[in-house]
C-alpha cells in the first residue's frame, strides 16, 4: 500500500474510531465577514455529530498559540475560511497544517484574496481539500495552482462538508 493510502486509512481508522464519541471539528477564520459561513457550517456539523471550535485568527494572537489549541484539540477535522493560518510554518518551511493527522478544508470564499494564494504554490499534503465558494476562484486556483490536491466548486459550505463526510 503507497504512503498516501495507508495515510488516508489511518485518517478513516481514527474517523471511525470516535464514532461512539462526540467528532470534534476546529473551525479557523481571520476575519469576521466569515461568521455568516461560520454559521452555516456549525449547523451541518452539529447536524452530523460534531463538536465545534471556533477560533478567530487574528495579528494579535500569535500563530504558535493558534496551532497548539488546534493540536490540543485533536480535531477529527480542521477547516480554515480564506486560508487562515497558512502563514504558520514548519521548521522544513510547510505549511503547519500538513502536519495535523486528520483532513483539512479550506473554503475559499472571496475572488479578492487572490494575492493571499500564492502560499498554495508550497508544499501540500493529500489530506488538504479547497472548495472555492465562486467561479472565479475556482478557475484561478485550478489554472495557477495545478498541483493542489483537490479543488472543488460547490455552491455552499454545507456541500463541501458534506462532500467529505460523505467519503467517510
Amino acid at each position: 500500500m503507497s504512503y498516501t493510502g495507508r495515510y488516508m486509512s489511518e485518517v478513516i481508522k481514527k474517523l471511525n474510531l470516535k464514532r461512539e464519541k462526540k467528532k470534534k471539528c476546529v473551525i479557523v477564520s481571520n476575519h469576521g465577514r466569515n461568521d455568516i459561513y461560520i454559521e452555516e457550517m456549525e449547523k451541518c456539523l452539529s447536524g452530523n455529530g460534531f463538536a465545534v471550535m471556533v477560533i478567530k485568527y487574528s495579528d494579535s494572537m500569535p500563530g504558535h498559540k493558534m496551532y497548539q489549541k488546534i493540536e490540543k484539540e485533536d480535531p477529527e477535522l480542521v477547516i480554515t475560511l480564506d486560508l487562515a493560518g497558512f502563514n504558520l510554518r514548519t521548521d522544513t518551511d510547510y505549511i503547519a497544517y500538513v502536519n495535523l493527522s486528520c483532513p483539512n478544508l479550506h473554503f475559499l470564499t472571496d475572488a479578492d484574496t487572490a494575492d493571499t494564494y500564492e502560499c498554495l504554490g508550497g508544499t501540500l499534503s493529500v489530506a488538504m481539500f479547497f472548495f472555492c465558494l465562486n467561479p472565479e476562484t475556482y478557475r484561478y486556483i485550478s489554472i495557477s495552482y495545478p498541483q493542489v490536491p483537490c479543488v472543488k466548486l460547490v455552491a455552499n459550505c454545507e456541500e463541501g462538508i458534506l462532500f467529505i463526510l460523505d467519503a467517510f
